[in-house]
């Protein structure tokens, strides 16, 4: 066969991409139309990016943001293609400003439905959950020593019980297809693509 990011194993084709773009991209194939998720995530982008902005500094921080993100060649290659960034960046930016209405209000809830999201977004880009849950992980640590902590341990538990519950579908799909829930698909394609020998293509 050839289809890229694609293996046969036992006589079954395998993706060696997470479940969770491609459940986005299913939603867009119910209605014919797989081509308009990225552009309608692109919208809902500008205005998760003006609303976090309006929230940390003010109404003239929320516009900049919004129109740079407009103008943006980044934004406008993510949100005009199939590629799983979008829904990666549209889950990053709701768990930041859930973590940030958690830690405002120290509400456990708050707290849980960022941790989702977070662990959503391990199932479309694993690497980039990992790099927002660290800094979101120190900071909320650092919550802790910093008076009063009110609360603070239980909220650091309750983002961590969300992301272990969103990212339970993914770890289910790795056991499936490798055996072990914290393997991915990724690792089927390391003698034909993670290799020395691609780095100049990577």
């Amino acid at each position: 066969h050839d289809v890229p990011f694609t293996y046969v194993v036992e006589n079954k084709w395998i993706s060696h991409y997470p479940p969770g773009w491609p459940l986005v991209l299913a939603a867009g194939l119910l209605t014919g139309s797989p081509w308009i998720v990225a552009p309608v995530l692109g919208g809902i982008y500008i205005i998760l990016i003006w609303w976090l902005g309006r929230r940390l500094s003010g109404d003239g921080v929320g516009l900049i943001a919004a129109t740079l993100a407009v103008l943006s060649p980044m934004s406008r290659i993510i949100f005009s293609s199939y590629l799983s960034h979008a829904a990666s960046s549209i889950l990053i930016l709701v768990f930041l400003i859930l973590l940030l209405t958690a830690r405002r209000s120290r509400s456990y809830p708050w707290g849980f439905a960022a941790g989702v999201t977070l662990g959503l977004c391990f199932g479309v880009r694993p690497l980039v959950a990992i790099a927002a849950a660290v800094p979101g992980g120190i900071l909320l640590l650092d919550d802790l020593r910093r008076p009063p902590s009110r609360g603070g341990v239980g909220l650091l538990a309750s983002v961590t019980a969300g992301g272990i519950a969103g990212a339970i579908p993914t770890l289910l799909s790795n056991l499936e297809i490798t055996g072990n829930p914290l393997t991915f698909p990724y690792s089927l394609a390391r003698g034909a693509m993670y290799s020395a020998d691609n780095v100049p293509f990577g």
